[in-house]
């Protein structure tokens, strides 16, 4: 039996969102990673056997590197990027 569940205060399915795609995209992957990092033994063990029965191998520690990678490189940088040095004697 599957129930869907409204809460009184859910904003309507065809409001428009004012925050770009990607910055959601990246706090759901976000909220993903913390909630698989802190997560119990048993939701650790049903991740792997999900990621096994679909061909990855890697293990969950894999699986939480990749996404909090994946979740890094979407992140816009602090600031200005840092200036290349030369070492020395080139």
């Amino acid at each position: 039996m599957h129930l869907e569940f409204m809460p009184n205060d859910a904003p309507d399915p065809d409001a428009q969102v004012s925050i770009p795609p990607e910055q959601i995209t990246t706090e759901l992957l976000k909220l993903c990673e913390e909630f698989l990092r802190e997560a119990g033994p048993i939701v650790h063990t049903e991740l792997r056997q999900f990621l096994t029965e679909r061909g990855h191998h890697g293990g969950l520690g894999w699986f939480l590197d990749a996404l909090s990678f994946t979740t890094f490189n979407r992140t816009p940088a602090a600031g200005p990027a840092l200036p290349k040095t030369r070492r020395p004697g080139r």
